[in-house]
């Protein structure tokens, strides 16, 4: 019987391949079905790894700093020191909406 991967269980499995340790074991779970929904959608599974094995301290630095961030030059540059916080943070857009809204500067 072959089996067929969506492209979203592709990569969640690729990713998987990388991991090691606790991770790995963690890992295991996925594959063996105890936690199907996280095989089967790349953005959950993301989610729940980074939320399992996040840094609490570097998580609350980040949020810190994306909290107290101002434009200073141009709204391009604001926006991509924005976005990485944000990212590296690991929240969508519309949690930080108001933050990024005050953090630029009054005409």
């Amino acid at each position: 019987m072959t089996q067929t991967y969506t492209s979203e269980t592709f990569k969640v499995l690729i990713i998987i391949q990388s991991l090691a340790g606790v991770a790995e074991t963690w890992s295991c779970l996925i594959q063996q079905g105890k936690r199907d929904d996280l095989l089967y959608s790349f953005h959950a599974f993301s989610l729940t790894l980074r939320e399992t094995f996040k840094d609490q301290h570097l998580h609350n630095c980040l949020i810190k700093k994306l909290k107290f961030l101002k434009q200073t030059g141009s709204v391009i540059t604001y926006t991509t020191e924005f976005e990485v916080l944000m990212y590296q943070i690991g929240y969508g857009q519309d949690t930080w909406a108001d933050l990024f809204m005050n953090g630029l500067k009054d005409k």
